[in-house]
């Protein structure tokens, strides 16, 4: 009988012991996480960074079962665009509507955009006055800018160029660009009266958005740092 190695015995039990214990530790992370909305939904946004829809996907829906907002915006920004999923736009509506209900900025935004471009739902000013104005409501730069254009060109109501106005400077104060070369051009073709009415009606959008200083002269400058995306 072969006499046995003992160090390599006991090499091979320290690999089986090291094994067991990444199995158990990695079963431990997987119990929490699996338990862990907040490590759940950073595995998704890791995962739709790196080109795995289709765990962001299951995971996403998930969350959004839960009752999980951010998750169930960009669950409907994944039916929109048809990543990890086909495209639906049904579907799409549906989660985006559910999150801007539930008080989501960016899905109150891109549903109202949705609803003003006609893109993938039927195109319905209303409605996208509606969402558009939930989201800036809370400083959204896009959605300040977007019913500056609506008023601007009557779109869903009367043209009021006053109104058009008075968001554009809103965004501006929001550290909008765009907004800046908009209401510039505007105020070209307003009144010195209109303009003024333009500041006092931008001062009462700005006074609606938490969290924000609102300028007690020409609403010209920057004032404020933009408002933060959510996660």
């Amino acid at each position: 009988m072969e006499k046995m190695n003992w160090k390599v015995v006991g090499l091979a039990m320290a690999v089986m012991a090291l094994v067991a214990g990444s199995y158990l530790v990695g079963a431990r992370w997987a119990a929490v996480i699996k338990h862990d909305p907040v490590y759940e939904k950073q595995i998704a946004n890791e995962a739709i960074q790196r080109g795995n829809d289709k765990l962001a996907l299951d995971l996403y829906s998930k969350l959004a079962k839960q009752g999980d907002t951010a998750a169930t915006y960009r669950l409907g920004e994944m039916y929109h665009y048809g990543l990890g999923v086909k495209a639906d736009a049904g579907k799409a509506v549906k989660w985006l509507t559910q999150a801007a209900a539930a008080g989501n900025t960016d899905a109150s935004r891109q549903l109202g955009l949705l609803y003003l471009y006609g893109d993938i739902t039927v195109q319905d000013f209303a409605k996208a006055r509606k969402w558009l104005g939930e989201a800036a409501d809370a400083g959204d730069i896009t959605a300040l800018r977007s019913l500056g254009e609506m008023n601007q060109h009557g779109l869903g109501g009367p043209a009021d160029p006053v109104k058009a106005y008075a968001y554009y400077a809103a965004a501006v104060v929001r550290n909008d660009g765009n907004g800046t070369a908009m209401r510039d051009k505007l105020e070209q073709t307003l009144s010195a009266d209109q303009q003024k009415q333009g500041q006092a009606a931008a001062r009462q959008i700005l006074a609606r958005i938490p969290d924000i200083k609102v300028p007690q002269e020409k609403v010209t400058t920057t004032k404020t740092k933009p408002a933060d995306k959510a996660s």
